[in-house]
């Protein structure tokens, strides 16, 4: 199972570098990624944000967030679901990494990947990927 970051998520919706790779991800494991409900949540939020920062038109926006609800719908991806253990779970993330700075989101996400078994983690964020890769994930990086 692969687990997905938000910031490597969007790139499959909206355009950014490295975009294709990670909708060739998409194509080949398909059925074998997994995304949690705050994952939906933030790309709720990157959505938003870009729409009011004006990177993209209201209207591109209203599609993007349209297609990914059709595609978790349909079941793209499995949707980790959160629980009271999994703010304990990101708390022994951070415990466990330390030095490594990570911000409370990127362990949340962390420990949503443990729990799904995901053996790779795919993001874009270069401190979370070395997290990801010090608790023994294999790390995809879709770094710029």
């Amino acid at each position: 199972m692969i687990y997905l970051d938000t910031s490597a998520l969007a790139k499959a919706y909206m355009p950014e570098a490295r975009s294709s790779d990670v909708d060739e991800l998409l194509l080949r494991e398909s059925g074998n990624v997994a995304i949690s409900e705050l994952a939906i949540l933030e790309m709720r939020c990157t959505v938003s944000r870009r729409t009011r920062e004006r990177v993209v038109l209201a209207e591109v926006a209203a599609q993007v967030w349209s297609t990914f609800q059709d595609d978790v719908a349909d079941g793209l991806f499995t949707v980790v679901t959160h629980s009271a253990d999994d703010f304990r779970s990101a708390t022994r993330v951070i415990e466990t990494i330390a030095p490594i700075p990570l911000k409370t989101l990127d362990a949340l996400h962390l420990a949503f990947a443990r729990r799904a078994s995901a053996t790779q983690f795919a993001s874009a964020d270069k401190q979370q990927l070395a997290a990801a890769s010090a608790l023994g994930f294999q790390t995809i990086p879709f770094l710029p």
